[in-house]
């Protein structure tokens, strides 16, 4: 069989509401992020969260970075990563406070291509730069996408060098109607538009459910 890379994004938006194990701050996401590892995973996606289960996004970098510390202690091995909501300078620094901190660093993020201004009015000349600092960091990434449309940003983005022979996407599926519908066909809409002779490693992150099923509740 095909090795997997398992990536557990252990609380996103969930809330205790819905599950009482949702982990909020870094001693629960240690915990959980550790179990995660042990039971095989080799990638911790973890979110802040204060006690009320508000998400602090870019505002958390402490947090991040004792539940980084904690999860290393035990699993020294694992890659852990923080989120990067909103393609906006003002929702990124965690991610170079993190990457410049001299006892855990940031060895890998996501960088969503978001459709905040509209699908057509998003020129992703702010994700470019992102890239290009990160790259400057020797941080690695993945690219988010939620559309279709976000592969004109791809394509843009190998042609500046951004992406090398091999991208790593990763596609968000949920249950609202933005993107091609989830499944086989979804996926191939999103493959087949990939620029010629560009490698891809693909993987799928599925949030707030799928229509016809039970949903989280996001905050």
């Amino acid at each position: 069989m095909e090795k997997l890379i398992i990536e557990a994004s252990i609380n996103e938006s969930a809330r205790k509401e819905d599950n009482p194990h949702v982990p909020y701050g870094p001693e629960e996401g240690a915990r959980d992020g550790i179990a995660a590892a042990k039971a095989g995973a080799a990638i911790i996606h973890y979110h802040p969260r204060d006690e009320e289960g508000q998400n602090l996004w870019h505002l958390g970098t402490e947090m991040y970075l004792e539940c980084y510390r904690l999860i290393r202690e035990e699993c020294p091995d694992v890659l852990v990563y923080p989120t990067q909501r909103g393609a906006h300078e003002e929702n990124t620094p965690h991610l170079f406070e993190l990457a410049r901190d001299e006892e855990e660093g940031l060895e890998l993020a996501t960088v969503d291509i978001f459709p905040e201004e509209g699908i057509t009015g998003h020129d992703g000349s702010f994700v470019a730069k992102l890239l290009e600092d990160l790259r400057a960091l020797n941080v690695s990434y993945s690219i988010g996408v939620r559309h279709t449309g976000h592969m004109r940003h791809i394509a843009r983005f190998h042609e500046q060098g951004l992406i090398g022979d091999k991208l790593i996407m990763k596609i968000f599926w949920n249950e609202f109607s933005l993107g091609p519908p989830p499944g086989i066909d979804g996926l191939k809409m999103y493959l087949d538009l990939l620029p010629p002779g560009l490698e891809c490693q693909w993987f799928n992150t599925v949030y707030d459910g799928l229509p016809g099923e039970p949903t989280l509740r996001r905050t």
